[in-house]
């Protein structure tokens, strides 16, 4: 960078840091805003997977349920957890059932598998 071209940065520090949060508020993914909490009318919980409990591991699954109008479980976006877990998770979450709503909601879901305990939810 040229002399001037620095000069330039850093006497506009501040409005470069204030365009630069609102283009991150702007845009935001759709996945880390709108998420909604929809009473859930028919909860299925996620059976621990036998080797995996066997073995002493255990974790927690995080995602978002995008939950259509009727009240089904139309798409499951994860955000984290152990593969073999997010897998029985997801099984469980998708014969969930929520209440109906007049649009489309996104709702975080998360369960703590524990090999001592029985899976549940920490939302």
């Amino acid at each position: 960078m040229s002399c001037n071209a620095l000069t330039f940065v850093g006497r506009n520090a501040k409005l470069l840091s204030l365009m630069l949060l609102g283009f991150i508020v702007l845009f935001l993914p759709q996945r880390y805003s709108q998420v909604a909490q929809r009473n859930i009318v028919h909860q299925v919980m996620p059976e621990y997977p036998v080797l995996v409990k066997s073995k002493g591991i255990g974790g927690i699954v995080r995602f978002v349920a995008v939950v259509n109008p009727s009240g089904s479980v139309a798409k499951i976006e994860t955000l984290g957890g152990n593969p073999i877990l997010v897998t029985a998770a997801e099984n469980a979450v998708k014969e969930w059932k929520y209440e109906p709503s007049s649009t489309e909601t996104r709702e975080a879901v998360s369960f703590r598998f524990d090999p001592i305990q029985a899976p549940h939810t920490i939302n």
